[in-house]
Order: structure tokens, then C-alpha cells, then sequence
């Protein structure tokens, strides 16, 4: 796996970590999405600069799992992100960080490959925005 460092695509993209499970909502598309602990920790990993490179063999590491397994997995979940557009190429400088400096997820007993669930069941709902549809007079209106 090449060395790359990615970032969240925010804005348009939004989330928020709970009890290991990431959800993610595309503000532009309606699109809303989760991620298994597993991915949320590759996630949490990729937010704070952790070069691609690093993320197989930590989870290799932290589950006794073979890294020539688990490799494809990370490389075909990070590669699902950039598809969704949920992450960008960094373009800072910053010196990368290393994934002991991200909190660990507890292990489920075994390995269990990132997973990125796509809903898309509430895009009519979360494209309707009355703050964004707003004339001269202003939110909410006067009448």
C-alpha cells in the first residue's frame, strides 16, 4: 500500500463517533453513512494524519491477524471512501502521526474487516435545508 495521508472531506462532509460507530452525512448528496468499529477506528486514524501505510499493520498487530490479509481490506476501504468522497488527499505539511497516537478500539474477538453502509433512504429529508432558502427579508420571516 503506497504512503498517503488523507483527511475528511469537511465541508460537505460531517460526523460524529459514538460507541465506536462513526456516522457520516454528505450534506450536499443526502447521503448518510456508518462505519463498523473497525472503520471507525481506520477513520479516527486517517482525521489525525496517519499515512496509509501504517493502518494494516496496526490492525494486524492489535487483532494477531495476517497483515497480507488484512491489507486488501484497508486498501479496498480507504479506496470506498475516496469513492464516496467522504475523504481528500491531505494537502498540509504537517508531519505525519502514527497510529499508537490513536485511541484503539476494544477488539471484537476476531478481525472483523472495516465496513462502509450507504443509506441513502433520508435524502429528501436531509437535502430540505429552510435556513439555506432564505430572500432579503431574511430566516424565519416576519409575517
Amino acid at each position: 500500500m503506497s504512503s498517503q495521508s488523507f483527511r475528511p472531506n469537511s465541508p460537505p462532509i460531517i460526523q460524529e463517533t459514538i460507541d465506536q460507530e462513526t456516522i457520516m452525512v454528505n450534506l450536499e448528496t443526502g447521503s448518510y453513512y456508518s462505519l463498523n468499529p473497525t472503520g471507525s477506528h481506520i477513520w479516527a486514524a486517517m482525521e489525525n494524519g496517519v499515512h496509509t501505510d501504517e493502518l494494516a499493520p496496526d490492525l494486524a498487530e492489535r487483532f494477531a491477524a495476517d497483515v497480507t490479509s488484512v491489507e486488501p481490506d484497508v486498501r479496498g476501504f480507504i479506496d470506498r471512501l475516496v469513492q464516496e468522497e467522504l475523504i481528500v488527499p491531505r494537502s498540509d505539511v504537517s508531519p505525519a502521526s502514527t497510529v499508537t497516537n490513536v485511541a484503539p478500539p476494544p477488539p471484537p474477538a476476531a478481525y472483523e474487516p472495516p465496513t462502509l453502509h450507504h443509506y441513502t433512504d433520508m435524502q429528501e429529508l436531509l437535502l430540505l435545508d429552510p435556513v439555506h432558502e432564505v430572500d432579503a427579508a431574511g430566516w424565519p420571516a416576519k409575517r
